[in-house]
């Protein structure tokens, strides 16, 4: 089952490399979890969130999960969710991929090298 996290306590338990009280407690982000796996989307402009993952659950089971976040997001009104994805985190790339979303190419960040990845028209 998914749920919206609103409580950082149980954020910080799940993803505990980061403090995020301050991102939880902004009501604009959307945090869900199924317990054990969390995303994080940040809201950054009305029906605009940039996405962030968390994931323990593998293979088809973690396609499964993320799937299912990404259905509900239509619910806080998402109708694009983008998202660099660092390129040496082939895995990561893989993913968003198996999850539906499109690559936009390869861009320079200050974190290093990225590949956007976008969904858009959620909530068609």
């Amino acid at each position: 089952m998914i749920y919206r996290v609103t409580d950082p306590a149980d954020a910080n338990r799940i993803y505990e490399e980061h403090d995020l009280t301050a991102l939880v407690e902004d009501r604009r982000n959307v945090f869900l979890s199924n317990g054990r796996d969390l995303a994080v989307f940040a809201w950054r402009g009305p029906g605009v969130f940039e996405g962030h993952l968390h994931f323990t659950s593998r293979g088809r089971e973690a396609i499964g999960v993320g799937k299912a976040m990404l259905a509900e997001m239509p619910k806080y009104g998402a109708r694009m969710i983008w998202g660099p994805t660092p390129v040496h985190m082939r895995n990561v790339r893989w993913f968003q991929r198996q999850l539906g979303l499109v690559s936009h190419g390869i861009m320079a960040t200050p974190e290093g090298d990225c590949e956007l990845f976008v969904m858009e028209n959620l909530c068609l």
